[in-house]
């Protein structure tokens, strides 16, 4: 039985390696990748890199900062 293919990327992503959401950002990639591992943000392989988009990175710092701030993070 043939491996399936991972699900592409759709087109109109932001696309950005861990590392570079990371630097944009200014949080370290071990805290963009507990974010995927954590299954709070998608990701897709390309070759070696992993991307994420930076939507979604954003979103999820706006989330981060309203909490740090005393608000109540959604979901939790």
């Amino acid at each position: 039985m043939p491996a399936t293919a991972a699900e592409p990327a759709p087109d109109s992503l932001r696309l950005r390696s861990v590392r570079q959401a990371a630097a944009i950002y200014n949080v370290h990639p071990l805290t963009v990748r507990r974010w995927i591992y954590a299954g709070l943000i998608s990701s897709w392989r390309v070759g070696t890199k992993v991307m994420v988009d930076l939507d979604e990175v954003n979103a999820r710092m706006v989330r981060r900062v309203s909490y740090a701030r005393g608000g109540q993070e959604a979901g939790q």
